[in-house]
């Protein structure tokens, strides 16, 4: 059995970005004070996503996207996950929104739930000059889950709402820290190119 069908879908990659709750976090052991503590960071409640994507199949869809943690007083977005990831629509085919609509097409709304998961690079700094260790930075590869649901609002613009998870599992040895993304999020797609 195939696990990806064979190509059936579509050429069309698709932009889209969404806002939500959540954020991102460092927890990193720092020597301070002729010890050793551990300092946890976090840049939240926002979150920002950005993501271009095509179907490879009528079920699976592959997006390259990046979700950045952010806080609003003073603003600061210095965190964020890059990376790659692979999605399932196990009810029925993802939907689809078309760069071009001709009066005789038929648009089916239709909610399709997903998913799946991501993988790549998380990096950033989060900065406190008030505490007494003002920054703390790391980086590393981390591994993360997607589940969500997309419908078709109009013929040429998508609607998602997604729920994520990602951690690193292999940090650098340069900056050894556990880096986070929690979010809730909701935003929209089109028809890129």
């Amino acid at each position: 059995m195939c696990l990806l069908p064979p190509y059936a879908a579509s050429d069309t990659w698709r932009f889209g970005g969404g806002l939500g709750f959540g954020g991102t976090g460092i927890t990193k052991q720092v020597k301070s004070g002729g010890g050793t503590r551990t300092v946890l960071r976090s840049e939240g409640p926002g979150m920002m996503h950005v993501f271009i994507d095509r179907l490879i199949s009528d079920n699976w869809t592959l997006a390259f996207e990046s979700s950045r943690g952010f806080r609003l007083g003073p603003f600061t977005s210095d965190m964020g996950f890059y990376g790659s990831s692979l999605r399932w629509h196990y009810v029925g085919p993802a939907p689809e929104p078309l760069p071009k609509v001709e009066n005789t097409q038929l648009m089916i709304k239709r909610w399709s739930p997903y998913t799946g998961f991501t993988t790549g690079i998380a990096a950033g700094s989060i900065s406190r000059e008030s505490d007494e260790v003002s920054t703390v930075s790391g980086s590393g590869i981390y591994f993360g889950l997607r589940n969500g649901v997309d419908i078709l609002y109009r013929p040429d613009m998508g609607l998602r709402l997604e729920i994520s998870y990602s951690s690193t599992f292999f940090q650098a040895k340069a900056l050894p820290a556990l880096l986070t993304e929690f979010s809730l999020w909701a935003g929209v797609f089109i028809p890129a190119f």
